[in-house]
């Protein structure tokens, strides 16, 4: 029986080789690079379609008093950045080449706290032509704003015919930064 008992043993240890357990892993390893996206762009009121990325040329009417709340175009924006983006204007005064000037003041649609700009040369010193429209620390995922721009001109006391006459000009530039 003891003889029986050791040959058994002897084939049991023999055999726990053979049906032991064994481990096998497979790998699946996932890699992908998400390019930047950081775009800006205006988009004229009369071209609903037609989006240009910088150049947008508005003419006012012949004969104005005062414009006020004028939607001349959408400043629309995208960005995916995963770090802070911020959306700013700037902007010139409307001046002639004889250095007359008509004020205005451009507003971007905020969802009830507007931005606006009103450049004003005070003795060389620029004021009032900037400001931030949006800021965020991040992108969550890719997203598109688009809001109004909206024109007023003149300070409501005068009419065109009380400007002098020449050709005016002012240029407002729009910039994202992704940091």
């Amino acid at each position: 029986m003891k003889k029986f008992l050791a040959t058994l043993l002897t084939i049991a240890l023999a055999l726990t080789g053979v049906f032991a357990a064994t481990t096998e892993t497979a790998t699946l390893k996932l890699e992908t690079d998400i390019a930047p996206v950081n775009q800006i762009m205006l988009i004229a009121v009369e071209h609903v379609s037609e989006a240009v990325v910088s150049g947008v040329a508005y003419t006012l009417p012949a004969e104005f008093s005062s414009i006020s709340l004028l939607h001349i175009a959408d400043l629309q924006f995208t960005t995916n950045n995963a770090k802070q983006v911020t959306v700013s204007m700037s902007g010139t005064e409307f001046k002639s080449g004889e250095n007359n000037v008509i004020p205005y003041t451009l507003t971007y649609d905020k969802d009830g706290a507007d931005a606006s700009i009103t450049p004003v040369d005070a003795g060389g010193f620029l004021s009032g032509h900037e400001a931030n429209l949006y800021q965020a620390d991040s992108a969550e995922s890719l997203m598109t704003i688009r809001k109004d721009l909206s024109l007023t001109i003149g300070d409501g006391s005068q009419s065109y015919a009380d400007y002098p006459a020449g050709s005016y000009e002012a240029t407002i530039t729009f910039t994202l930064t992704a940091s």
